[in-house]
């Protein structure tokens, strides 16, 4: 199976296994809300590339990050700004670090955090219902080798536009199901991510939509670190689907997932070099 070939080949690569352990050992703190989780993009059965998230409460030095994270400015400054915190709420959900590596090894790394400021221009989406905003802007900055670039992320809550948008991104969900919508633009692209609270209804749509290739690529993450599927998303005019894996433990596991320490604790063990 190529997809899970080329998905075993990224989880082993040094830079991965370098990222998961200095980024758990860096901002892993128990006394403070953390969440550690994997997302895989794929068209069909190609594997895109495969993104590494760490949410940290507990706010660390700029030197212990820069070991695993290249800050830019941007980056650095909106971190200055970062107050850290104890409880998970809106008003402060940490601060994100995500590292992404594709087949050939192209690697990107993003970091966010919600702020205070508004940031975002207004939606690009016509013809929705106008929303009230319920949380604050969200700064995101990704870092490529030979460019950087912003990202603008939106929530829709709205029930006709979770319909509306479902449908202009097809993305083969029953809006009944879906309790909110995350829509982001970046570098022309446009994207949503659902949030289901059923992960049985995450599981149905994965194999309804899914080919051979894919769901073996699922089921071995599935089946081999015990994850669970959340948040499918899928770009707009593109074949280019989205999905998360947690570590189950529903209802907080979006607050409390380790699944990265899980998936080291594999990688070290020697247990994921081959399906």
């Amino acid at each position: 199976m190529a997809m899970l070939d080329d998905f075993l080949k990224i989880i082993n690569n040094e830079s991965v296994v370098r990222y998961l352990k200095l980024s758990v050992q860096t901002l892993y703190q128990k006394d403070y809300p953390f969440c550690s989780y994997l997302a895989v993009n794929y068209a069909g059965s190609k594997l895109i590339n495969a993104k590494f998230y760490v949410t940290a409460f507990k706010k660390v030095d700029f030197s212990l990050v820069k070991e695993f994270f290249p800050f830019s400015e941007e980056v650095s400054n909106a971190y200055e700004k970062y107050e850290e915190g104890k409880v998970y709420n809106p008003a402060n959900m940490g601060v994100v670090f995500v590292f992404k590596m594709s087949p050939s090894g192209r690697q990107l790394y993003t970091y966010g955090q919600r702020v205070k400021e508004d940031i975002n221009p207004p939606i690009d989406q016509p013809g929705l219902v106008t929303e009230p905003k319920q949380f604050d802007d969200y700064f995101a900055h990704e870092v490529g080798a030979s460019h950087a670039y912003g990202k603008n992320y939106y929530i829709i809550m709205n029930r006709m536009n979770i319909k509306t948008m479902l449908c202009r991104a097809s993305l083969e969900l029953d809006d009944s199901d879906v309790d909110l919508i995350e829509y982001s633009t970046f570098e022309g692209k446009q994207k949503i991510l659902a949030a289901i609270s059923s992960v049985a209804k995450t599981e149905n749509y994965l194999r309804r939509t899914g080919g051979g290739e894919f769901l073996a690529l699922h089921d071995f993450i599935r089946d081999k670190f015990g994850f669970i599927p959340v948040s499918p998303g899928k770009y707009l005019n593109s074949p280019v689907r989205t999905i998360h894996y947690f570590s189950p433990g529903e209802p907080v596991y979006f607050r409390d997932s380790l699944a990265l320490m899980t998936m080291l604790s594999r990688i070290e063990q020697g247990e994921v070099l081959s399906c």
